[in-house]
């Protein structure tokens, strides 16, 4: 059989006119979840709206006719935007908006919404995930110092050293209360978070984090500046508790103090160095559960993906196959060492 080149080939294409009322069902079906929280939910909506925008803008120029194309137009478009806080979405961001909107496409088509599967038509994110590396002590310490230049000092570097020295999440942190906080005579003590980010494969959502001296020094002395219960983190004006928004930028700007934006990116990156410096300085399975517990993870290969392993780490355990040899046995010749174990 002989075949033939076709220079017009059939597209496939989805009626897209209902587009934004699919992904609304999607969202609302999320909302009857019991294992998604308010804040993993409102990141869901927030990732398929950068779509919903340009889908408004797209689809009447092109009779709201979706094709793989388009798709991977919007993937190239995602790179021009920026997020909320003014800045071009990152490499993880534009993936996880890709994601979840795949997600949306499968649950549309196991549940018949769809007729056709169409997440293979989703374009894979432009660029590469940034290479992170663990911040120097030093580099956390100047951290510390940038926030007591803030213009709230003592609540800021509270804050970031809640999130240095325990690992928790920015909410988790966000969301403590001052009854929350319980405080040993040396200055150490536990925190109880009543509003865990919530994982599957765990029962019961709520943690208790341990803090050492050096985080509960900062914590006192926030502490001893209420004179009532109430949120952890306030605002200055009003003793309101802070938002997340409010809380990253606590973070940031003491970033830019410290002259490390290159090197410490938010929030996060501060859980991170905290699950590194962990794992460097307590090694063994025991020590990994005990780290999955502090972080609130569910299984340890979650954990595993917070630390940050670089080349010192691998100086210390790199060894030769040959160390045990002497310098002599390897560079002579195999001939010599022959007549050398032969006699």
């Amino acid at each position: 059989m002989k075949h033939t080149i076709n220079f017009e080939p059939t597209h496939e294409s989805l009626d897209g006119r209902q587009l934004d009322r699919l992904i609304r069902l999607w969202i609302e079906r999320l909302e009857r979840r019991s294992d998604l929280s308010p804040a993993t939910l409102t990141g869901y909506s927030n990732r398929v709206a950068y779509f919903l925008e340009w889908w408004a803008d797209v689809g009447p120029w092109c009779d709201w006719e979706l094709t793989k194309d388009k798709l991977t137009q919007f993937g190239a478009w995602l790179a021009t935007v920026e997020s909320q806080y003014r800045k071009p979405l990152g490499y993880n961001s534009r993936r996880d908006v890709l994601r979840r909107l795949k997600q949306c496409f499968r649950w549309a088509f196991e549940n018949e919404y769809l007729s056709r599967d169409v997440t293979p038509w989703l374009p894979i994110v432009d660029g590469e995930a940034p290479l992170r590396e663990r911040a120097t002590l030093e580099e956390l310490a100047a951290l510390m110092r940038a926030a007591g230049r803030s213009g709230c000092p003592v609540r800021d570097q509270a804050l970031i050293a809640l999130l240095i020295g325990t690992g928790l999440r920015k909410m988790e942190a966000v969301n403590l209360d001052v009854k929350d906080v319980r405080m040993n005579a040396d200055q150490s003590g536990t925190a109880t978070v009543r509003k865990a980010k919530k994982v599957r494969g765990r029962n019961v959502q709520g943690r208790v984090v341990a803090f050492d001296q050096w985080t509960g020094h900062y914590l006192g002395k926030l502490l001893d500046t209420y004179s009532n219960p109430g949120p952890l983190f306030r605002t200055p004006e009003e003793s309101r508790r802070i938002g997340g928004q409010a809380a990253y930028r606590v973070v940031k700007r003491a970033i830019s103090r410290a002259g490390l934006d290159g090197r410490i990116q938010g929030p996060h990156d501060l859980r991170r160095n905290f699950a590194t410096w962990f794992a460097k300085d307590h090694r063994g399975e025991l020590y990994g559960r005990l780290l999955s517990k502090q972080l609130g993870h569910a299984k340890f290969m979650q954990t595993d993906q917070y630390i940050l392993h670089d080349a010192d780490d691998l100086a210390e355990v790199i060894r030769s196959p040959l160390a045990d040899f002497s310098h002599a046995e390897v560079s002579s010749s195999p001939r010599a060492r022959r007549r050398r174990f032969q006699r």
